[in-house]
């Protein structure tokens, strides 16, 4: 019987994830922070993805390319624009949100 304790301790903790990092919009400074090792715990394609997504949700809302041009806010993509927005959420949770966006994103690669 006490092998059988640390061996599902083992198991236990061996199937333990850890928790996906989460965006801190309390301020400017703590955006920055946890935006920044958010973009670092990530593989290149959620990377991409992140980016995509951030760009989608930016431009919620937008119906034409009038909108866009009439409000400097909107040309001006910096994603600290987002942060009361993306407050708490994980990567998992930002990707959700930008699925509500009628806004897509193509990219396409032009031969070398």
């Amino acid at each position: 019987m006490t092998r059988i304790i640390p061996l599902i301790f083992l198991i236990v903790t061996g199937c333990a994830t850890t928790p996906q990092a989460r965006i801190d919009g309390s301020t400017e400074a703590t955006f920055d922070r946890s935006f920044t090792q958010m973009k670092r715990s990530l593989s290149g394609s959620e990377q991409t993805a992140l980016w995509i997504a951030l760009i989608r949700i930016h431009f919620m809302g937008v119906d034409s390319a009038l909108e866009l041009v009439d409000d400097p806010e909107l040309q001006n993509v910096e994603f600290a624009n987002l942060r009361e927005e993306l407050d708490g959420m994980t990567l998992d949770e930002i990707l959700e949100y930008a699925e509500q966006s009628a806004v897509t994103v193509n990219i396409e690669t032009a031969p070398p």
